[in-house]
């Protein structure tokens, strides 16, 4: 009668994802994971503006230090800012891994909470 559980008043009452197939849970975890790592928070700005500071000092020590040790061509203004291009390509994907869903970042196996 009117005692029971409202699963037992509803037998065909399952979780809304129990009909879903496990590519598709997959796949909408994923774009939860790719929208979440896209929202700008204070703490992704701040880590991003350090990692920023960071790399330009190491470009900027880079430079200086391989035109003291007479490394030719790099009192050009050109090959200076080519350098700093490349430098700067190979560490995007480092200064940028804020912004990237945890599973292009290698971290596939940890849950999220």
């Amino acid at each position: 009668s009117g005692a029971g559980s409202r699963t037992e008043a509803m037998p065909h009452h399952r979780p809304y994802n129990h009909g879903m197939s496990k590519k598709t849970r997959r796949r909408k975890d994923e774009q939860r994971a790719k929208t979440q790592a896209r929202r700008i928070t204070v703490g992704k700005v701040v880590r991003l503006a350090l990692k920023s500071l960071l790399f330009a000092v190491v470009a900027s020590l880079l430079l200086v230090g391989l035109d003291a040790i007479g490394v030719p061509g790099l009192t050009n203004t050109w090959v200076q800012i080519g350098v700093l291009i490349v430098m700067y390509a190979l560490s995007y994907p480092f200064l940028m891994s804020e912004f990237r869903a945890a599973s292009y970042r290698g971290e596939e196996g940890r849950e999220a909470t």
